[in-house]
């Protein structure tokens, strides 16, 4: 499988004329994968690639490839003729309408309803003429940057979503080395957030540079991070790139002279060697060759972290309550200047990175469900960290109001709280036996001592979580009136309530813990347990797991099937870790799947045992008896 460029002012040297021969070459390629069995993907109107490198069309004239009404008509001319001369070509297994939109260029000008526009009219053009080849739009870090070609903006026109993580670009998420807890998490945690969408995802790029990281932890890197994507329901794997750029050729040469580190993304030397990291793709393309995937499908989720809707979709007038024979002069400011929150974005997305982490750790298979998404059927509801000082970015008023029904059928709902949340009352006191009273007071550090027994947590037992300077990071004070207080921070104050409510459970934390975890480096290594508050959540929810494993530094995640189920084990830590797979979905026989070969594995109880060296995964086929 090849993913490749074509570049646009290549194929389209002038409005609506077209080079021969670029599309001799193009078609050569298209022989060459007949002849060695290869699928291209090809990627239209490149564009930006490698650093900083733009390839702009020379007669595009400032003109908004996004947004001008010419530019859109040519772009819709450019895919149809590809359309008609590709039109059921067999090596084509996709059409990627770019390689990480927005256009570098018009990057910071590019609205949602530009990207839905240019998504749209380029879909509908390659289906009329093309209906036959699947449609993708190659996106990179639109969820966690919440750009305007993220999921929930493109899933509607494109058959399939792609994620392309990079943690070593994202310090304000990824502050870690490679090799650590949170950026071995970050294909699983885009893949999840992007499959909220509700279309099936793809890793289309991940990687790392040779020029900034010795091959030999990257190799680490790509097997844990492939394994547990896997473990996410990602259904493909594609590294950037294949191979190194050459020294003489092109490091004296722009992109590569004036972006060092892009000149070893390669899985292979300049020389076509395999590099420590590509031999793991090699591997790992045999282990896939003998999966067999009919009738395998992702695992259903089990917990839900709710996206809030204008989270994903923007402002929507639809929802504000407004009738629909009147007209009301309402314009919230972030309609009418398109202004994003990038604090509210940032507070948002890295409290759903350690809430993510958190379940993974206490075994929970964990997705993003959308507020109006129908997730009533998931036993545990998560909303770690609401704050209503977002630009939107918050669940609506309404929802505390909405979610009793569910809990009261048996869901659990767990919420924490900053010194910037708001939950009306009664709402608040009829879901948490609590209201909000005032803002705690700031402290650098935050204890939570239990002062009762709470499903696995001993009373006594204390956690501490960092705390930085401001309203996100401080807790809330609260007035308990008919909850169970679990723990107390340092000053005596109620930190964890519980309340039985009909036949589910609520749980509030009085401070916003998953954000306080999400700021410090290193907040998820050397032992640190907060997961145990999620494993209380887990079994307080009564999820019973089909596979679980007694390891928190190993996460494990399944592909279901009716006579079969793959469990996928990664370990997200240095070091070697052992312990037990419990098998509760049926009796069966394990074995592992490794690369040329299967291999049984000794059942232990109702599973088996296993050991995984630092920084690697696993896949064990689990047949039904």
């Amino acid at each position: 499988f090849v993913r490749l460029d074509l570049v646009w002012q290549r194929f389209e040297p002038r409005p609506a004329q077209y080079n021969e021969e670029a599309f001799r070459q193009f078609d050569f390629m298209i022989e060459l994968a007949h002849r060695f069995g290869i699928y291209l993907n090809p990627n239209l109107f490149i564009g930006g690639q490698v650093g900083d490198a733009y390839w702009d069309v020379p007669w595009r004239h400032g003109r908004h490839p996004h947004a001008d009404p010419d530019m859109l008509r040519l772009q819709v001319r450019h895919v149809e003729e590809f359309a008609r001369r590709y039109r059921g070509e067999s090596s084509i297994i996709a059409w990627d309408l770019t390689d990480e939109p927005p256009f570098w260029i018009v990057g910071d000008s590019t609205t949602d309803a530009m990207a839905a526009n240019w998504t749209h009219m380029l879909c509908h053009a390659l289906r009329s003429l093309d209906p036959d080849h699947l449609i993708i739009c190659g996106t990179a870090g639109q969820e966690v940057g919440r750009g305007p070609f993220r999921a929930d903006v493109i899933a509607r026109w494109v058959d399939l979503l792609s994620v392309h993580p990079y943690p070593i670009y994202a310090p304000d998420l990824y502050p870690e080395p490679l090799l650590s807890t949170r950026c071995t998490y970050s294909a699983a945690f885009e893949t999840m957030l992007s499959r909220g969408a509700g279309k099936p995802v793809l890793l289309q790029e991940f990687g790392s540079t040779s020029a900034q990281f010795d091959p030999e932890r990257q190799a680490r890197y790509y097997n844990t991070l492939m394994y547990s994507a896997m473990a996410a329901g990602n259904q493909e794997l594609i590294a950037w790139c294949f191979t190194d750029a050459d020294p003489e050729a092109q490091y004296h040469r722009a992109p590569y002279k004036r972006n060092p580190h892009e000149t070893q993304f390669g899985i292979t030397d300049y020389q076509r060697n395999d590099l420590p990291h590509g031999r793991e793709m090699r591997w790992m393309s045999q282990v896939l060759q003998q999966l067999d995937l009919e009738g395998i499908e992702p695992a259903p989720i089990e917990a839900g972290i709710i996206v809030p809707h204008e989270w994903a979709c923007g402002p929507d007038y639809s929802q504000y309550g407004f009738p629909g024979d009147s007209l009301y002069q309402y314009a919230p400011s972030n309609i009418l200047n398109y202004r994003t929150d990038p604090s509210g974005q940032r507070l948002s997305v890295q409290s759903w990175l350690s809430s993510f982490i958190l379940c993974r750790q206490a075994g929970i298979h964990v997705g993003f469900p959308r507020e109006y998404d129908d997730w009533p059927e998931v036993p545990l509801i998560l909303a770690p960290a609401p704050a209503s000082d977002m630009e939107g970015y918050h669940l609506y008023t309404p929802f505390w109001r909405q979610v009793r029904p569910h809990v009261e059928a048996g869901a659990t709902l767990y919420a924490s709280l900053s010194a910037t949340s708001a939950i009306p009352m009664p709402d608040a006191i009829d879901l948490f036996g609590s209201n909000l009273a005032d803002r705690a007071l700031w402290r650098p550090q935050v204890q939570l001592t239990f002062v009762e027994d709470f499903l696995g947590i001993r009373a006594g037992e204390t956690f501490e979580f960092p705390a930085q300077p401001g309203l996100q990071s401080t807790g809330a004070m609260l007035n308990v009136h008919d909850a169970q207080v679990l723990a107390r921070d340092q000053g005596g104050q109620p930190a964890l309530l519980a309340r039985e409510l009909g036949r589910g459970h609520t749980v509030l934390c009085a401070y916003p813990v998953e954000h306080m975890l999400a700021v410090p480096p290193n907040a998820f290594e050397d032992g640190a347990d907060c997961w145990r508050l999620y494993r209380a959540l887990k079994r307080l929810a009564g999820i019973q797991s089909p596979f679980t494993v007694d390891r928190p530094e190993v996460e494990v995640g399944w592909l279901d099937g009716a006579d079969r189920d793959y469990v996928i084990l990664v370990n997200h830590t240095p070091s070697t870790v052992s312990g037990k797979v419990v098998a509760r979905r049926n009796d069966g026989e394990a074995a592992r799947i490794l690369p040329l070969r299967v291999e049984p594995v000794e059942r232990a109880g109702g599973g088996w045992a296993f050991e995984l060296p630092g920084f690697t995964g696993a896949v064990v086929v689990w047949r039904h008896i």
